[in-house]
């Protein structure tokens, strides 16, 4: 009624991709990585896929909850090589796309 006919069926959409289906939606913000080599995960998930802290950040590493392209990660630095253009989510609703910058 608020936000027109087709809103209702985007967010039914939405919601089967990423919740229903453990899928990535639609629409990723792209997040994009300062030089530097490797990249410490845990700044990139509290800088701009709103964890908390650091310290919460390692727990979900440590848990298996971080990946890459679908593949968990474990460790805490990764090598940008392996970054660029990955998908990564944090839990099961926190997504970015990621970019190197040379």
């Amino acid at each position: 009624r608020f936000h027109g006919p087709g809103a209702g069926e985007a967010a039914e959409r939405h919601f089967n991709i990423v919740t229903r289906d453990r899928g990535a939606p639609e629409e990723i913000p792209l997040v994009v990585l300062a030089p530097g080599d490797p990249v410490h995960l845990p700044a990139v998930l509290v800088d701009h896929l709103g964890v908390a802290s650091r310290s919460e950040a390692r727990r979900l590493i440590q848990q298996g909850a971080v990946s890459l392209d679908g593949e968990a990660v474990r460790e805490a630095d990764v090598a940008r090589a392996r970054l660029d253009g990955a998908v990564l989510k944090a839990g099961k609703r926190r997504f970015a796309r990621l970019r190197v910058t040379p």
